[in-house]
């Protein structure tokens, strides 16, 4: 027997999203969405799962991006705590003995792309102030469709790290953005993709940052760059993007190899 589809079936979809593995402690971590009986929201809990059972292990109901700290727990990111009108993210952190979570700290900026390196936890955040009813223009910047360009924002987006006691540190800071990093799998290094310029913000930059005094120095230029990840062994950085030949918004992104201390680029996927 078939029937309408109503606005209670809604209510039952479970949306899966947000995995992390931990091959350590042979364990999936991922967020679980529903949308709220309300309408007006959406529920978001941490489940876990470890080759045997599956259980919900939070029940905030705005718990999301979970990370495995391998035997340490698990830190995840939440809006328990916030109301509608505040705005950042909050970390949270699980200890793997199943008592209550924890809140480490608050970041106004919001957090994206977190991640864990050597139980080290690193996120790009926006700084800057935020300009609510009143804006105040002294140019007529240019207007991209990816949500960051136009005169409403007067912040820019850095790499952090935190620890579990909650102590923050930017790792950059200058006249540019942040749009993608990795961090070097022995923790000593951070590669990051910058776009330097407003007018283009497609046109990257990568650098490479010593995580330990701050130096750094440039990879590559001119290239157009979403994602970047460090091989296991340190020696190659894997890319996805383009080098820009057909224009900023024309050319087919690729995956492509170089060596963290620059050199020739090796394009993976020639020909396809």
């Amino acid at each position: 027997m078939t029937r309408k589809l109503t606005i209670e079936d809604l209510k039952l979809v479970r949306m899966v999203h947000e995995l992390n593995a931990d091959a350590e402690s042979n364990t999936l971590v991922f967020t679980v969405s529903k949308i709220a009986d309300s309408l007006e929201d959406y529920e978001r809990n941490i489940w876990a799962f470890d080759g045997k059972s599956l259980r919900q292990v939070t029940r905030g109901n705005s718990d999301f991006s979970p990370r495995i700290l391998s035997n340490k727990g698990l830190v995840f990111l939440s809006r328990r705590g916030l109301g509608k009108d505040k705005t950042g993210t909050e970390v949270w952190y699980l200890p793997p003995d199943g008592s209550e979570a924890v809140k480490i700290a608050y970041i106004s900026g919001g957090v994206s792309d977190l991640r864990v390196v050597n139980n080290a936890m690193y996120f790009i955040s926006n700084v800057g102030p935020v300009q609510e009813d009143v804006k105040f223009i002294n140019e007529w910047p240019p207007l991209w469709f990816n949500g960051r360009g136009g005169f409403i924002h007067t912040f820019r987006s850095y790499l952090f790290s935190l620890d579990l006691n909650g102590a923050i540190r930017q790792v950059t800071n200058g006249d540019f953005n942040v749009v993608a990093y990795d961090i070097e799998p022995n923790g000593r290094r951070a590669a990051i993709a910058v776009s330097t310029n407003r007018f283009k913000p497609y046109r990257n930059e990568i650098w490479v940052i010593s995580l330990e005094d701050g130096e750094r120095y440039t990879v590559l230029s001119n290239y157009g760059v979403t994602a970047i990840r460090w091989s296991p062994d340190g020696k190659y950085l894997a890319l996805v993007g383009n080098d820009l030949h057909r224009g900023g918004f024309a050319t087919h992104d690729h995956v492509l190899l170089v060596r963290p201390e620059g050199g020739e680029v090796i394009e993976l996927m020639r020909g396809h």
